[in-house]
């Protein structure tokens, strides 16, 4: 059994982690990557996690590790991706990554052939041991070349 002692408030939120089974959360664009992530309480009991991101960049695949470590019991993982033609440049991979034992399912909405994406969608098959089904959902570009005629309508 889990003792937690401090204030109420401080009781109320570790009591509300412990018990966290679904969680969704909107990750904002990084301009520019300083090494550093914020730091998250470990959730033993998330079994699926929806990740949003709010602009789609480079640094993408550097947020993995951080959930990995956060939810070692974590079933399920759904990535919203918004993907960008404009990417460029090259892409940071994270170093000394834990290896998921339990992950068994991946949704990724937004999809794009981007090189990020591949990348992505290889650390996962490297490092989600237990991976049985990755589920691909294309994005359609707002400005790309496939969206003109129908704007020009």
């Amino acid at each position: 059994m889990t003792k937690i002692e401090g204030n109420s408030q401080a009781l109320n939120e570790a009591a509300i982690v412990l018990i966290v089974q679904n969680l969704q959360l909107f990750v904002p664009q990084l301009e520019e990557f300083t090494g550093e992530f914020y730091t998250f309480p470990m959730l033993t009991n998330l079994k699926e996690l929806k990740l949003i991101f709010e602009g789609h960049d480079n640094h993408v695949l550097l947020y993995i590790p951080s959930f990995f470590k956060m939810a070692p019991n974590l079933k399920r993982l759904q990535l919203n991706l918004r993907s960008s033609e404009k990417l460029q440049g090259p892409i940071p991979k994270p170093e000394n990554c834990p290896r998921h034992l339990r992950l068994e399912e991946v949704e990724i909405m937004g999809y794009s052939s981007l090189p990020i994406n591949d990348e992505l969608i290889l650390y996962l098959i490297e490092h989600a041991v237990s991976l049985d089904k990755i589920i691909i959902n294309p994005c359609i570009f707002e400005e790309g070349p496939f969206n003109q005629r129908k704007k020009n309508k």
